[in-house]
């Protein structure tokens, strides 16, 4: 693994992610009703589009292993912390991305069980939710305690930094209720991330030592 690895990984985590959702968004014809979800179920370009988000996800969690390798010296106990919790952030979004591929077709394409989709009765039932509450809050926590880490530590410009942080913050919660609040901030935080990928990929940041923190 190179020193530029890191960064490669982010930068095309983002791509992806940023593909994946501008594709769910304007691609599919969702238009912010549920009863348009059969319509997106039976689409010709509904596994193909999950497929790119798919692939995204363990891209992203590659990315963090080896940041975190690269930088876990320099980096505080929270910072260990928001890790720990982002990375299982992007297993549960994986697990969700999952989910929403395969399972919702079976679901929504059957006319005795589209209700279930159509009326939100899967995300609102208690363990969905609780599914969805879990991401949201392994993803802004982790996020916050990272950033937070990066930021004492000075391993990377502040501003791609805050757009991460408030990026994740803000989508990770608006993320089952998708809209276009969602989809700005899921774009900041990508935004953020490929600022991360791209600072690492210049080599100036290895002539400095990181400062530890305590």
């Amino acid at each position: 693994m190179t020193q530029r690895t890191p960064g490669i990984l982010l930068m095309v985590y983002a791509a992806l992610m940023l593909m994946f959702a501008y594709l769910w968004h304007f691609a599919l014809p969702f238009e912010g009703k549920l009863e348009n979800y059969p319509a997106m179920l039976a689409h010709d370009q509904w596994f193909v589009i999950y497929a790119i988000g798919w692939t995204a996800v363990p891209i992203g969690m590659l990315a963090l292993i080896s940041l975190h390798g690269k930088y876990s010296n320099p980096l505080s106990l929270p910072g260990t912390i928001g890790f720990v919790l982002v990375f299982l952030g992007f297993f549960i979004q994986g697990c969700l991305l999952s989910w929403e591929a395969f399972l919702w077709p079976i679901v929504g394409n059957e006319s005795r069980s589209a209700f279930l989709i159509q009326e939100a009765v899967f995300i609102k039932s208690p363990p969905v939710a609780a599914l969805y509450i879990s991401f949201s809050i392994a993803f802004s926590v982790g996020f916050a305690l990272l950033g937070y880490a990066w930021m004492k530590a000075k391993l990377f410009p502040k501003a791609a930094v805050i757009m991460v942080m408030l990026g994740a913050f803000v989508y990770s919660f608006a993320v089952a209720f998708g809209g276009w609040i969602g989809l700005i901030a899921f774009t900041i935080y990508l935004f953020g991330i490929l600022s991360l990928g791209w600072f690492h990929m210049n080599p100036d940041p290895y002539d400095k030592a990181p400062t530890v923190t305590g």
